[in-house]
């Protein structure tokens, strides 16, 4: 008969809780759970969270943005010359106007131009700044017409001729037209539609595509003729990295097999298996995760699902316990551009989400540390091009939801979290380039903020001190809480010729609440210096890092080295 503790991160406060159990072999084992305020610990589950999402981001990069920089601004304000021969208009009138959307409006430029005496330049000006505005809302081919009228009556009137597109022609037979242009035949012709259309087609990596527009039989209509390569319909990626933790192994690697367009909707697949090398004592891990992602036109759809599994072996005097975790994780989102212009992109999202995470120890499940849990999020996320950089800002909501009759862990049954927790997440991200002297560098921010009204369970907590948070961190002991906010800064050296971009790096966070009074602190800042890039099919991060500011309760290196490297054909 052996005796073993075994600790539970779960809760506010304590709770002590034995459980009686018959395992082969060792006979009777007493396992201690204590429930321990949320500061500093092993946060395994988070952590593994983080790892998964950073997977993910880099097995599925964003595609390729048309946004640009918004140099020229349109002015609102109309400036009429005093001239000599003019007529007083006491009424400003634009005909087929409902040819436009509901949202497109003039009302301040004829607010303007009404009980004004007019000239030809005048009526000039008020043509001119109709048709830039059209222009700068993306209808490129929609023309305002002066036709024929007699200004003495006292209107002028302008005439809206729309431009429509009396045909889409896409070259390319492998994919299909319907669900990657939002715009259809006859539909006005929107450049902000066509942007997106063109976004869409060159997702996948490797694909290139244009657009050509030509005057079609009719006047105002216009034929669009869409060119575009994919070099292959498939891919192979793999990766290698010391992202791992002591417990189940340091080294990490893995491969991931790409189907590229395999439905001609332009869609995109990815399956993945990866784990740790170097298994010893007992240690092991390993990860599989799937992906699917298909457009339809200003729509997204992407499925994911994950299964993340750990190995290690206890030792308590002369007995051994293998403790095992399995964790799964599936999520369906959608989501839609809501807004789009030359240079800002508006998103809003949608995303279900369901956990499941399993511990065992010598084969017998640890029922109380079982987890079984599901939400939704709602999202918004705005992405601007500005005149100095680039600035991504995003906020969510998420709620549980016991959509499959889940049933309440053991935090929430001791009374340490709330069952209908709420989460609150505030990101922003930028890049700002400049100048020193001869060289071009920039400067990354990267911000995120969690609150909750509620007690949440260890998997939800906000968890910093890690190369996903504040850097300078091994990662193998963290700080948590229910709220908390990071802020990452890099300054990098941009060397394109070189294929490399040196960078450096200055990290704080904090986390927040009543659990912090039993630390010595709650805030860490840490340090980082490193050289990423890409050589070939091979990219590249190579770090060492430091902490500057840490509770005495947490340990970790004095300094942390680091790597990640990723390949695909």
């Amino acid at each position: 008969m052996g005796l073993f503790c075994f600790h539970l991160y779960s809760g506010s406060f304590e709770v002590h809780k034995a459980i009686n159990m018959n395992i082969s072999r060792t006979g009777l084992v007493l396992i201690c759970l204590f429930a321990t305020q949320p500061g500093i610990g092993y946060a395994e589950p988070t952590t593994a969270q983080q790892q998964d999402q950073a997977r993910r981001e880099q097995l599925a990069p964003q595609g390729k943005s048309l946004l640009t920089a918004d140099s020229a601004q349109t002015d609102d304000e109309l400036t009429l010359p005093k001239e000599s021969v003019c007529y007083n208009i006491q009424r400003l009138n634009i005909d087929n106007m409902q040819s436009l959307p509901h949202w497109l409006t003039f009302r301040d430029l004829i607010r303007q131009s009404e009980n004004r005496c007019i000239g030809v330049k005048g009526i000039k000006a008020i043509h001119t700044a109709v048709q830039n505005r059209l222009i700068a809302h993306g209808f490129i081919t929609t023309r305002v017409l002066i036709p024929e009228q007699n200004l003495h009556e006292g209107t002028l009137t302008l005439r809206i001729l729309p431009g429509r597109i009396s045909e889409i022609d896409l070259q390319d037979k492998s994919v299909h037209r319907m669900n990657n242009f939002p715009e259809r035949q006859d539909d006005l012709l929107d450049l902000r539609g066509l942007e997106q259309g063109l976004e869409n087609l060159q997702r996948i990596p490797g694909s290139q595509a244009s657009i050509r527009l030509v005057p079609g039989e009719k006047p105002g209509d216009t034929r669009v003729e869409v060119t575009r390569n994919q070099r292959k319909s498939w891919r192979l990626g793999s990766w290698f990295d010391d992202s791992g933790s002591k417990y189940t192994g340091r080294y990490q690697g893995g491969l991931a097999v790409y189907l590229d367009n395999p439905t001609s909707l332009n869609d995109m697949f990815y399956a993945a298996y990866g784990g740790g090398f170097k298994n010893e004592n007992g240690r092991r891990s390993d990860n599989t995760s799937a992906y699917y992602s298909v457009p339809w036109g200003y729509w997204m759809l992407e499925l994911y699902a994950s299964q993340y599994r750990t190995t290690q072996t206890l030792h308590s005097g002369d007995f051994q316990y293998h403790y095992s975790s399995d964790e799964k994780l599936m999520t369906a989102a959608l989501s839609r551009v809501v807004y789009r212009s030359a240079s800002q992109k508006t998103t809003l999202g949608f995303k279900a989400i369901k956990r499941d995470s399993r511990y065992d120890l010598n084969d017998v499940e640890v029922e109380v540390q079982h987890r079984d849990t599901s939400s939704w999020q709602l999202s918004l996320e705005h992405l601007a091009y500005l005149p100095f950089g680039q600035l991504t800002t995003g906020l969510s909501y998420q709620h549980a939801a016991p959509w499959f009759g889940e049933q309440a862990d053991a935090e929430e049954m001791v009374g340490s979290a709330d069952a209908q927790a709420r989460i609150i997440t505030l990101t922003a991200d930028g890049t700002f380039p400049f100048k020193l002297g001869k060289y071009a560098l920039s400067y990354e921010p990267h911000f995120k903020q969690q609150t909750s009204p509620d007690r949440l369970t260890q998997p939800d907590k906000f968890t910093i001190g890690n190369r996903w948070t504040v850097r300078g961190f091994d990662g193998e002991s963290s700080l948590y809480a229910d709220k908390g906010w990071y802020l990452r800064n890099d300054i990098n050296l941009n060397l394109p010729t070189w294929g490399m971009q040196p960078y450096i790096g200055a990290d704080y966070g904090e986390v927040s609440g009543s659990e912090n009074d039993y630390w010595s602190g709650a805030h860490i800042a840490g340090a980082v210096a490193g050289v990423r890039g890409v050589k070939g099919k091979l990219g590249y991060d190579i770090f060492a890092g430091v902490p500057l500011a840490k509770p005495d309760e947490m340990h970790t290196s004095p300094v942390t080295l680091g790597f990640s490297m990723q390949w695909q054909y």
